[in-house]
């Protein structure tokens, strides 16, 4: 079904500096024949899904595969024809000619009419619009309507979580739009907003924090981008500075809390937990684009276009973010690192807290040394630099150490999800050696 059409383009890799993770963005390449491509999901196996359109105007849904080969999906196509969402499954949803469609890897492609589909749970649960009202599909085809918020005629769900928490819009006639959130026990409600007469709310994780972005009260067209955590309440993300200062975006939310979307017509990433606006890089040769979307291994999807500047096309990009390297301390204090291979005792690691990097921010759980895992740790300032450390204590008879080793790895990830590593010099040895 998914027959693979060479890349047209090499992988292009720009680093950003700007940021606390670092990250390398990639040309995903054209459909043979195509001018442009949109990237519009991504799963956590990175496998990702958007459209190609044609000179001709027509457009195709695609999938991207791991290594990044693009493909159509199955024979679809149409003028407003995208895939728009990917599942842990490969399940897809999307919009082709006649309306929404639902593709299973097993099953193939089953099409709805009067409507259109924009995202999937990994229950296959997908969700988007028919006959211009918010609508849940099973994977079974059958649905549900979602109806929409008192006095408003139209809406339209743009996201879902595991749990079956909808995420939208609900308009009326004058396309006054409104957030809205809906669950199966409460029905649809209003999110609110920073005031202004348009909310939209674009994704949901499964923590129930919404992105989206949301008309102020300051200027009648001026959006800013804006989260919704579970209890309600709303944060303003702001916009960056730049040739559109007024005008931003946010487009998805992983597990961890990082926030994708655009700011000033760039692409941009909200850090986890700090809320911290920064630009990423652009291919080159580009002056604009948005991040749509971003899986939990910090993966993210969107395209680079030229906003102010002929021609008017875009390319589909990938942002990787690069594994950290930090430093790492294996029984401070002493030197060199001889460790006993025979012994029944216990290995203490420090991860060393610097300037440029905070080692309380890491999660223990993930840490691992040459594939053991750390049985207790603790927070300490080892080498009395003011700056807190995490000491970590090994079971050294789980350590996968041999004779010849001369150097161990520990790796890991931060809260926030970002990759780390960092390695450190050892001298394997025997028992009374």
């Amino acid at each position: 079904m998914r027959r693979l059409f060479p890349v047209l383009a090499l992988l292009i890799s720009v680093i950003s500096q700007t940021l606390a993770i670092t990250y390398t963005v990639h040309d995903l390449g054209l459909l043979p024949g195509a001018k442009t491509t949109w990237a519009h999901a991504i799963n956590d196996r990175g496998e990702i899904v958007g459209w190609a359109e044609m000179p001709s105007g027509l457009r195709y849904p695609v999938y991207w595969s791991q290594d990044g080969q693009i493909s159509r999906i199955g024979n679809l196509s149409g003028y407003n024809a995208r895939g728009e969402g990917i599942n842990s499954s490969g399940q897809i949803a999307g919009h082709a000619s006649y309306g929404g469609f639902f593709f299973d890897p097993l099953a193939g492609v089953r099409q709805y009419s009067g409507g259109g589909c924009t995202a999937i749970n990994d229950a296959g649960w997908h969700v988007g619009n028919r006959n211009r009202k918010a609508s849940l599909w099973y994977p079974d085809g059958t649905f549900l309507e979602l109806g929409s918020l008192p006095g408003h005629l139209y809406s339209m769900a743009y996201g879902i979580n595991n749990e079956g928490v909808v995420v939208g819009e609900s308009y009326t006639d004058y396309f006054l739009a409104k957030a809205f959130l809906w669950t199966s026990d409460r029905g649809m409600e209003d999110l609110h907003g920073l005031g202004g007469r348009w909310t939209y709310a674009y994704d949901i994780n499964n923590k129930g924090q919404v992105v989206g972005r949301s008309r102020t009260t300051s200027y009648q067209y001026e959006d800013h981008a804006c989260l919704w955590e579970a209890d309600g309440s709303i944060t303003d993300l702001s916009a960056i500075s730049g040739q559109y200062t007024d005008h931003s975006g946010a487009q998805a939310i992983n597990e961890w809390g990082t926030i994708v979307g655009q700011s000033s017509y760039v692409a941009a990433v909200w850090e986890a937990d700090t809320h911290k606006l920064v630009k990423l890089p652009l291919l080159p040769g580009f002056t604009g684009g948005e991040t749509i979307d971003i899986n939990n291994r910090g993966m993210i999807v969107g395209y680079c276009s030229h906003y102010l500047s002929e021609p008017h096309y875009s390319h589909a990009a990938l942002w990787v973010p690069m594994i950290r390297q930090i430093q790492i301390d294996i029984k401070p204090g002493e030197s060199p690192n001889k460790v006993n291979l025979d012994s029944k005792g216990r290995l203490p690691v420090a991860i060393l807290g610097t300037a440029e990097f905070d080692a309380t921010s890491v999660d223990p759980a993930t840490i691992r040394l040459a594939v053991a895992q750390p049985i207790r740790w603790h927070s300490e300032d080892v080498n009395a630099d003011g700056l807190l450390d995490l000491m970590l204590h090994f079971q050294t008879s789980d350590l996968a150490i041999s004779i010849v080793d001369t150097e161990v790895k520990l790796t890991g990830q931060t809260l926030a999800g970002e990759d780390i590593e960092g390695v450190d010099s050892i001298i394997p040895v025997h028992a009374g050696k």
